[in-house]
């Protein structure tokens, strides 16, 4: 008895590569005669790509046939995209979808298949819940659903996260209670607590649901009606794994580490496929539909946390005879940058974990497959140093000859290293790419470069009317909310860390000029800062999460935030743009720019040539185009038309702290994006990334905004330390 699954709402596809593209082997760790699997990337159909999509199903059919299914948005029409073996994609209308939908939302819309049946779940008006069926791909009938009628006011519950169907049974999560149900012919005959309801899998008489706090599976026997075991696993942070069940005697979990099977009787796991160098780790696209073949091969595809893309990979075990470097799949790996060898390493470094990089990582690893890269995070595994005894051990190495080939150089002392002759000149290998015209120019110095961002913030100042009328410069801002007493914060919940932390990104520039501290200016922004802090009784320490702009903007008459805006998401665009058109406006602050990813090579490593092509290799649409959250706007111009042009019908809402008033969100009108993506074609000055410099800052900042020296204690202070860094 099989299953199928509805594991996310749906994803608007565009932006792939063509048919089948490069194998790569994919190392697998399972017991017996699976020797590892080779990777394969199947590229999507042409035709789907120069149009919008959303993502709405991938399945296998009884006679091996992999089915796509999708919504055009362009001819607002339900459509099925399906090949077999080696055949090219076929296109063929899904009348039955068309007749029975109507006008709803493709957002709400999961297709499923189960024994020769089509199944589609799907919200309705006031966020109903249905299910409906259909045996000749041509008519469908509602499956009612005892439960899912369920009204309070003009909303009904419960919120359908998941569903699973089997030939006789229903299983749905439900969002608010995590309660998992079990339907038979239309009515519940058993439900438990699935801990987290945003991924389900079964099979047979089994429920696998992850367990609360995703720190394991739950398995459930539906014919005994009670919970069987609990199999406990550790996921990276961030990493919620999606469930699969093909039989009766294992669950498969896939995530960042790869696609990992649990053996239902003992509860051990083992690692079938493993995440590195393949779309697993690959950050920013997510594994939400996985199919097997007789062969053991996997279909998975991936979708982004955008709903703006999706690629299918093919994972073939490269048993004898079938490694996976010819047949049917693809061409062999491609050989080094300019055809040399692939054999080189490149070791990158970094202070902090970056996503961005890691997926690009991930991209050269599948275009250059036997390049090996060395990926060391600072700050992860030296978790007790400070930031200068970081610099410092790596401006040792560097200086020696013996640095990392490529350096991420987000807060580091960019301008020092170029000083002193550290980083290559990257504007030869940049003239290939498609970088902006003002990012280019922002870090051009007498016609080299030697440094690029992976991706931009846009600093802004956000806030009602009366607000931006007094926003031209911090101390107009600052007199303002002195005598509004702006509700910048829920009272007494604001660190005076945080205040510096906001602040800082737009006046930095202005305090530091050729190594020296202008102490007019730093005393001007400390006393600024001051009333700001007095005025909003700002403490040392809060365990309220102000991370979030939206959180704390507020809905009363006046209000304001100071926001680096880093993409469009959830607690960015998304949120800041919805509450400037509903409540005031924001602008963009002089031109600045906070550069992320920020890139460089090491003018003597002995890989300047491979080194130079993975940041080109980074600057490519496909990671470009991709959103990482909190990462960052892309560079380039295409990435950026795709983002500006993108629609979607994503939204929501948050809670004002000040009032308790929701504060509702949509996705930015067209209007608003052009706007947005004009200000990040105009900006021009990256701002100061020197973690250094802002940890000294902060530190005997936050000294004197609670009281403990005069401003002019601080002011010298910041300013003989700093020097002094900065002349090292």
């Amino acid at each position: 008895m099989g299953v199928l699954f509805t594991l996310l709402p749906p994803f608007l596809l565009s932006g792939c590569a063509g048919r089948e593209t490069k194998g790569i082997e994919a190392d697998g760790q399972a017991p017996g005669t699976l020797a590892g699997y080779t990777q394969y990337e199947i590229g999507l159909p042409e035709d789907l790509l120069q149009t919008s999509y959303t993502v709405l199903g991938f399945h296998q059919t009884e006679n091996q046939t992999q089915e796509l299914y999708v919504y055009n948005q362009n001819h607002s029409a339900f459509e099925k995209y399906s090949f077999s073996g080696s055949s090219e994609w076929e296109a063929s209308s899904c009348e039955w979808l068309d007749n029975a939908l109507g006008e709803v939302a493709p957002a709400s819309v999961d297709v499923l298949f189960q024994d020769g049946i089509y199944y589609a779940k799907y919200e309705g008006e006031n966020g109903k819940c249905h299910l409906i069926q259909s045996e000749d791909e041509k008519s469908a009938e509602e499956i009612p659903i005892a439960g899912w009628d369920r009204r309070e006011g003009s909303v009904y519950y419960p919120v359908v996260d998941r569903v699973a169907v089997l030939s006789d049974r229903v299983i749905a999560s439900t969002r608010a209670d995590s309660i998992c149900q079990i339907h038979e012919r239309g009515t519940v005959v058993g439900e438990f607590h699935c801990g987290e309801p945003y991924s389900l899998a079964g099979f047979g008489e089994y429920v696998a649901v992850l367990s609360e706090g995703n720190t394991g599976v739950c398995i459930y026997h539906m014919g005994r009606m009670e919970i069987e075991k609990e199999i406990r696993f550790a996921s990276p942070d961030g990493d919620i794994p999606q469930l699969f069940m093909k039989n009766e005697v294992s669950v498969y979990l896939a995530g960042k580490e790869g696609l990992k099977e649990l053996k239902l009787d003992s509860g051990e796991a083992h690692l079938v496929i493993d995440g590195a160098k393949t779309m697993f780790s690959y950050g920013g696209y997510f594994p939400m539909w996985l199919e097997t073949t007789p062969d053991g091969d996997f279909y998975v595809l991936f979708v982004d946390r955008d709903q703006s893309d999706a690629r299918l990979m093919k994972y073939s075990r490269a048993l004898e005879g079938r490694d996976g470097q010819t047949g049917t799949f693809g061409e062999s790996g491609s050989s080094g940058p300019d055809g040399g060898a692939q054999g080189d390493g490149l070791e990158i470094y970094s202070l902090q974990d970056n996503e961005l990089i890691r997926s690009a990582i991930n991209h050269f690893n599948v275009k250059y497959p036997s390049v090996k890269i060395q990926y060391e995070v600072a700050k992860g595994e030296n978790g007790a140093a400070t930031d200068s005894d970081l610099i410092r051990a790596l401006n040792a190495r560097m200086e020696a000859g013996n640095g990392p080939d490529i350096l991420i150089l987000d807060d580091m002392p960019l301008d020092s290293y170029v000083e002193k002759g550290l980083l290559a000149d990257l504007s030869g290998i940049l003239s290939e790419s498609d970088v902006a015209a003002n990012l280019l120019k922002a870090y051009g110095q007498g016609g080299q470069i030697f440094a690029i961002p992976t991706r931009i913030g846009l600093p802004i100042i956000l806030g009602t009317d009366d607000v931006m009328e007094n926003a031209d410069d911090l101390s107009a801002l600052a007199a303002y909310a002195d005598q509004a007493k702006l509700p910048y914060y829920v009272e007494g919940t604001v660190t005076y860390r945080t205040l510096i932390d906001h602040f800082y990104p737009l006046y930095i520039n202005s305090i530091l000029e050729d190594k020296k501290v202008n102490q007019t200016r730093l005393k001007a922004f400390l006393s600024d800062i001051k009333k700001i802090a007095d005025s909003v009784k700002a403490v040392e320490a809060s365990d309220f999460d102000n991370s979030r702009p939206a959180r704390w903007l507020g809905l009363g008459d006046t209000s304001f935030a100071i926001a680096v805006m880093r993409g469009m998401l959830f607690d960015q665009a998304t949120e800041l743009l919805s509450y400037a058109k509903q409540n005031g406006d924001y602008r963009a602050v002089d031109h600045l720019f906070m550069p992320y990813g920020l890139l460089g090579v090491n003018e003597r490593s002995g890989q300047k040539e491979l080194a130079a092509q993975f940041v080109l290799e980074a600057l490519d649409l496909q990671v470009q185009q991709t959103e990482y959250l909190g990462a960052g706007f892309p560079v380039t111009n295409a990435a950026l038309a795709k983002w500006r042009d993108n629609e979607s019908n994503r939204g929501g809402a948050i809670l004002d702290p000040n009032t308790g008033s929701e504060i509702s969100f949509d996705w930015p009108d067209a209007g608003m994006r052009q706007r947005l993506f004009r200000e990040l074609s105009e900006v021009e000055t990256p701002i100061l990334q020197d973690g250094i410099v802002k940890e000294k800052l902060m530190t005997i900042g936050e000294q004197y905004l609670r009281g403990g020296m005069t401003v002019e204690a601080a002011v010298q202070e910041i300013t003989d330390e700093v020097e002094v860094y900065l002349q090292e």
